[in-house]
Parts: structure tokens; C-alpha cells; sequence
């Protein structure tokens, strides 16, 4: 703009010299022939004429050419992102002050448009932000069910689980290779059927449809049952039944079983031993006591109590081994089951004790069915030791009678029969089992023979009364009765015995205590057998007493004891010479035995009479 100008200004500056010269030159040229006055008139003539233009130079320059150069200025400073509120102004009055009015309308609407523009080149910008973000949500939605197609696929397949895809109607569209296997039909003979008609028998046809109707009831079902496989063998399984919903409508769904027959089977199992006595089968004392309150509480009274307990099972216990006492245990818990019916409650209360709990029965009955179990038990035995049982019971003839009452009724009357039953049982099982004893080792009822012989005699040269004597004899009989308990392996071991071995036969005082001290008669003398092995200097065992501290009958048995097992022939060795035997006797008095028993031993032996 600014060149422009100059090249107008230039133009017309040119424009009027020439202008001038010209009229001057044809004044020049006029004046020759013009008077003098048209000369002067010519002149002023030309001169306004020049003044006129010139005027009009400067009014163009003043009012035209320098505010287009200013206008030209501020518009070169127009910028409508650095100065988005710029306006063009005139320093002055100017005609093109209109122009400049509408300049910056132009302006102010472009600034508008400009500023819609930017908002919505920021809008579209968003948008376009917006449309990228929604686009990858897009894309990693579209490979994340993708994944989980394939997941699903790879879980539907490869699942433990037999899983079946069915449609609206319930008919079959797809399952693994689990469903396959666990029901028993393949996919092609199932496709486009019935799913109820291969997993439930027609008799149960009805469980499974409402489980069904439950699924297209938009229900997500979680439940257990049977369901039966091809050769209509019932599978206990959890069965999950889930709705397929596609645009709100239920399209189909899927069934999901899980086989749970061994958690069923345990947990059937947790429950029988929960109330069942863990050996004998039979109710335990828990579900007896719950029994007998809920009978109670309900009064719903029961007409009776019985109770059994087994005679001597202690020393059973102790003479042939728990194993064996668990076996009588089960063996009278089978019998006393085979005497009771449904209706009776039978249970095991303690370690040798029983009770049966009799409903829908008067006193008569209830006496018929003690007898009855009575008799059941009668012939248990085990070799030659027979084991028998007590039992009493009583009735409830009032309700006000008090449970309590009613088992201690039972209990006082089979403690009666007891006290004059289990003495005589018990000391039948003793020699029993000192007979059992000797019929695993003949060998040991050779050396208990001899044994009471020669404590015998030697009793009579100490001098010892009457009833020591016997004592004595039958001491010979019974000091080794707890080898019942040993295992005959070791008893006939030929071979030396190890360390384990020999601590096993060291019980043997102890064990024979425990048998003889069942039976009250017999107190006494199980005293001396438990310390037939102890010595004169407190060396011996089992309790490692001293010199008086053990009893003399002891003693006595002590030292025949050790000379005939000496002088006759064990598994391990052949017997020692009666001279070295007598030797070995002398060495040891003082310290293993009682040195004075000892020489009247050695002083008398040969008059022994021969065994």
C-alpha cells in the first residue's frame, strides 16, 4: 500500500509539472498574441489550476494516502491467534473512517467466526479424541471378547466339569468331552434333544424339569441331586443351571454338573461317626445321651434301660493285647446289635460298657430282651478263655422317674449281677490264660512246673508256713503269666535277643501284675510276681527295689527262677551243668539274691527230690 501510494503521489506530482509546463508553454506561446490582460488572466489561471492540484496532492496525501497507510499498518498487525481482539483505529478525522468502521465489523464478525471455528476445531478436536479413545476401547473390547471366547471355549472344553449348551427349548447344542464321558452319550446322539431325557431317569424326570423351568425363568440355579448316567448308575453331583440372555431375552443356557459322590460319601461318613462308636459300630455315648434328653423333652418316655458290660476286659486287654480286647469289644457289640430291634437305641457308653434304650415295650419284653442278649453273648470265648458279660436293666414305671435315675436303676442291678458273676469269670480266664500260655510254649509250663516244685521245697527248708507253701506252688505256676502278652516270635527267639527284644521282656512282671491284680483272691500273689525280677541290690526291675524291700516270697521264686531256667535248655542255649548253676548262685548272692536263701538253697538242693 505504502509503494502505491508513492507511486500516486509520484504520478500525480509528474503529472502536474507537466500539466504546468504544458500550459506554460502555451502561454508562452498565447502571449505573443494576447494583450496584456489576457496574459495576466491566463497566468492566474494556470497558477489556481497548479494550486489545485497541489491542493489536492496534499488533501489526498493528509486524508486518503496517510490513513490508508496507517489503516495499512494496523492491518499488517492483525493476528488472530496472538491477538484475537485487536481493532483497526484512526488517529484522527478521516473519511475513510467509515471504511475503518466497517473494517472492524469485517473484523469483529470474523473474530467471531475465528472464535466458532477454534471452538469447534476443539470440539471436533474432543470429538475426535473421543472418537480415537472409543475406537480402542472398541478394538480392545473386540480382542477382549475375543480372549474371552477363547477362554470360555478353552474353559467349556477342557473344563472337570460336564458341561451342556441347550437352546430355548432345551434341546442339546453342544457339550465337552467331560459331559461325554461322565453321562455316557456322545454329542451326534444328543444334538437337537431333549437335555432332561440323558442326565434324569423317567422315574425323576419331574426334579430336573423344575430346574429347568427355574433357568428360562431368567434364574441362575445352584443346587445338588442324582442325575443318572447311560446305563442308569445314579451320580450324586452339584448342578449349576445358567440362563443365556442375549438382547434381554433367554436364548438358552448351560448345565454344569460336577461330580461330588466322594464329598457326599465323606461327608455321609462324618456323619455316621458322629453318632456311631468308632469300633463297634453301634451308637456312641454322645447320640445316646441327645437321644435320651430328646425323649425326655419331647416326653416321649422310653419304657426302659439296659445295660452290659464286659467281664474282665482289662485283663483281657493286658494278657493277650487291645487288638485282641477291641476284637471281643466288636464281637459283643455284633451280638447285642443282633438281640435289639430297630426301635431300641443301642449304644457302647464306656470302654466296656453298653446300654440299650428300649421304646414300644413293657417290663416283660424289656426282661426278654436283656435275656435275649445274655444268651447271645454267652458262648464268646477266646482259646480256652471265655468271656462273659453282666447286665441288669430297669423300667420306667412313672414319668416323673428322672433319666438319671432310670440308668442308675440299670446300673446298680447289673453291678449285683457282677459281684457274683466276675469274680469266678475272672479267675477262670486267669488260669485260662496261664493255660493259653503254655499251649504256645510248652516249654514255659515245663519251667513253671518246676518252678513250684522247687520253690516248694525250698519253702519247706525255710521253714515257711502252710499257706506260703501253697502260695509258693502256685507262684511256680503264674510268675511268668505275662508272657502271655509277648510275642511268641521272641519267646522262641534261638538267636540272642536285641535291646528292643529284651525291654519287651522285661514287661512281662508288670503285665502278669496287672492280670493276677483282677482278681481279688489272687491281689497278693500278683504282688510277688511283679517283683520276682527285682534284686537283692536294687539293680533289678521293674521298680529296682533293695534287699527287704522285696517281698521274701518273691525271693524265694527269684532264685528257683533263675537256676531252673540255668539248668535246663533254653531256645538259645543248652542247659548249664548243675555245678556251674550253683557256682553262678553263689556269685550273684548279695547282689542279685538274698544271700541266705541262697545258701539254704545250695545246702538243700541235693536233697530236692528229682523233678
Amino acid at each position: 500500500m505504502k509503494k502505491i501510494m508513492k507511486h500516486m503521489n509520484e504520478v500525480l506530482t509528474t503529472l502536474i509539472v507537466l500539466l504546468g509546463a504544458m500550459i506554460a508553454i502555451q502561454f508562452i506561446d498565447t502571449a505573443k498574441v494576447l494583450e496584456h490582460d489576457d496574459l495576466v488572466k491566463g497566468i492566474l489561471l494556470a497558477v489556481t489550476l497548479i494550486g489545485s492540484f497541489l491542493l489536492i496532492i496534499f488533501f489526498q496525501n493528509k486524508y486518503i494516502n496517510q490513513p490508508l497507510v496507517e489503516i495499512e499498518d494496523q492491518v499488517e498487525q492483525i493476528d488472530f491467534d496472538k491477538n484475537p481482539d485487536f481493532y483497526l483505529t484512526l488517529s484522527k478525522k478521516s473519511m475513510l473512517k467509515v471504511l475503518v468502521t466497517k473494517l472492524n465489523s469485517i473484523l469483529d464478525k470474523t473474530y467471531s467466526m475465528m472464535k466458532e471455528i477454534h471452538e469447534d476445531k476443539e470440539e471436533l478436536q474432543a470429538l475426535n479424541e473421543e472418537l480415537e479413545a472409543s475406537f480402542g476401547q472398541l478394538v480392545a473390547m473386540e480382542q477382549e471378547v475375543t480372549k474371552q471366547k477363547l477362554n470360555f471355549e478353552a474353559l467349556f472344553r477342557n473344563s472337570h466339569d460336564a458341561i451342556a449348551m441347550f437352546d430355548h427349548v432345551h434341546n442339546v447344542m453342544d457339550c465337552n468331552k467331560h459331559f461325554e464321558s461322565f453321562f455316557g452319550y456322545s454329542l451326534n446322539e444328543m444334538l437337537g434333544k431333549n437335555l432332561d431325557c440323558f442326565v434324569s431317569s423317567s422315574d425323576h424326570r419331574d426334579d430336573a424339569e423344575v430346574l429347568t423351568a427355574q433357568i428360562f425363568d431368567g434364574n441362575h440355579v445352584i443346587t445338588e441331586g442324582v442325575r443318572y448316567n447311560r446305563d442308569g448308575s445314579p451320580r450324586e453331583v452339584s448342578i449349576q443351571g445358567v440362563p443365556m440372555v442375549i438382547d434381554n431375552h433367554i436364548v438358552g443356557g448351560y448345565a454344569i454338573y460336577a461330580d461330588i459322590s466322594e464329598r457326599k460319601s465323606k461327608e455321609k461318613h462324618l456323619a455316621h461317626i458322629s453318632t456311631h462308636d468308632y469300633l463297634t459300630d453301634l451308637y456312641n455315648r454322645n447320640y445316646f445321651d441327645q437321644q435320651l434328653t430328646k425323649l425326655y423333652k419331647d416326653k416321649e418316655y422310653p419304657d426302659g434301660f439296659i445295660m452290659i458290660d464286659i467281664n474282665g476286659l482289662k485283663l483281657i486287654n493286658d494278657a493277650f493285647g487291645h487288638v485282641v480286647g477291641d476284637m471281643v469289644l466288636v464281637e459283643t457289640a455284633n451280638r447285642i446289635k443282633a438281640a435289639v430291634t430297630s426301635d431300641e437305641i443301642a449304644a457302647r457308653l464306656g470302654s466296656d460298657e453298653f446300654g440299650v434304650l428300649v421304646t414300644r415295650s413293657n417290663g416283660r419284653q424289656i426282661e426278654q430282651i436283656a435275656d435275649k442278649i445274655k444268651a447271645n453273648c454267652s458262648d464268646i470265648s477266646l482259646g480256652e478263655v471265655e468271656i462273659s458279660i453282666s447286665v441288669g436293666w430297669s423300667e420306667l414305671k412313672q414319668t416323673e422317674t428322672s433319666e438319671r435315675i432310670l440308668l442308675r436303676t440299670a446300673e446298680d442291678n447289673m453291678n449285683r449281677s457282677k459281684l457274683m458273676e466276675a469274680p469266678s469269670v475272672r479267675g477262670k480266664a486267669v488260669y485260662a490264660i496261664v493255660n493259653t500260655l503254655h499251649e504256645k510254649n510248652k516249654r514255659e509250663e515245663e519251667h513253671s512246673r518246676r518252678v513250684g516244685v522247687l520253690s516248694y521245697q525250698l519253702g519247706v527248708c525255710l521253714g515257711v508256713s502252710n499257706r506260703e507253701l501253697n502260695e509258693l506252688k502256685s507262684m511256680g505256676l503264674l510268675h511268668d503269666v505275662g508272657k502271655i502278652a509277648i510275642e511268641e516270635r521272641i519267646l522262641n527267639k534261638e538267636e540272642r535277643l536285641t535291646t528292643e527284644e529284651y525291654l519287651e521282656i522285661k514287661k512281662h512282671p508288670e503285665i502278669g501284675y496287672r492280670i493276677l491284680s483282677s482278681v481279688n483272691e489272687l491281689s497278693e500273689m500278683a504282688e510277688y510276681v511283679l517283683c520276682h525280677h527285682e534284686a537283692w541290690d536294687g539293680s533289678g526291675y521293674p521298680r529296682g527295689l533293695k534287699g527287704d524291700e522285696i517281698p521274701y516270697l518273691a525271693r524265694i521264686i527269684a532264685i528257683t527262677d533263675a537256676y531252673d531256667a540255668m539248668t535246663s535248655d533254653r531256645a538259645y542255649r543248652k542247659a548249664m551243668p548243675k555245678d556251674e548253676a550253683h557256682a553262678e548262685l553263689k556269685r550273684c548272692a548279695g547282689s542279685q539274691f538274698d544271700p541266705e536263701i541262697v545258701s539254704v538253697f545250695l545246702n538243700h538242693i541235693d536233697s530236692f527230690d528229682e523233678i
